[in-house]
């Protein structure tokens, strides 16, 4: 009865009945899904999914990748005459995002490497949940109708997410469309600051 429903009581030791417990909590909090691999930095691979991953040094989140490399960028480009600083500041961005992101692929082409290898993402994820549940359950933290319980969360919470996914993807295009907009409007800027700096 321990196993099934680890459910003890005073009176008569454990009970052969389940406790009433929610667990939706238990899987949308942030460090459950840091340890299972869940959060969305690792399923953007911002943050590092398989071992092999986490041991490379390379390997540092989006943001924290392109604010480290900026201000050495900003550096070279000021050795330059000024007409080309933006030039040559949007060439070594343009470089570093199209052919020396993540191992020397490139944006693209990590993504299109790592889309093949979706498979051993999930797996990964799946032997954390496992191995933390299995072992919840071996030293009777976790009755197996509670594991039950938190696996059926898990399965409505990323259903859930899923659900949400298109509407991020059409924030995610705004965003970029006016990323865009302001980078047409600094270059323009830049080249009437320019012709009136000659």
């Amino acid at each position: 009865m321990q196993l099934a429903f680890n459910n003890w009581s005073d009176e008569v030791g454990f009970r052969d009945e389940a406790r009433n417990q929610e667990f939706a909590s238990l899987v949308t909090e942030k460090e459950t899904l840091q340890r299972w691999r869940l959060t969305d930095e690792h399923l953007t691979l911002s943050q590092p999914l398989l071992p092999m991953e986490i041991s490379s040094p390379r390997w540092k989140p989006i943001n924290t990748e392109w604010a480290d490399l900026l201000p050495n960028f900003k550096g070279v480009v000021r050795s330059l005459d000024k007409h080309v600083w933006l030039d040559e500041l949007t060439r070594m961005c343009e470089q570093r995002f199209s052919s020396t992101y993540r191992s020397d692929m490139g944006v693209r082409k990590f993504y299109e490497t790592k889309a093949a290898n979706r498979k051993e993402h999930a797996r990964e994820i799946r032997r954390l949940v496992e191995a933390e549940l299995i072992n919840d359950w071996k030293n009777g933290v976790r009755s197996m109708h509670e594991i039950g319980l938190i696996l059926a969360a898990l399965l409505a919470g990323l259903e859930d997410r899923l659900k949400g996914v298109d509407e991020k993807i059409v924030r995610s295009r705004e965003s970029e469309m006016n990323a865009a907009e302001k980078v047409a409007g600094n270059n323009a800027e830049y080249a009437k600051i320019a012709r009136l700096g000659r």
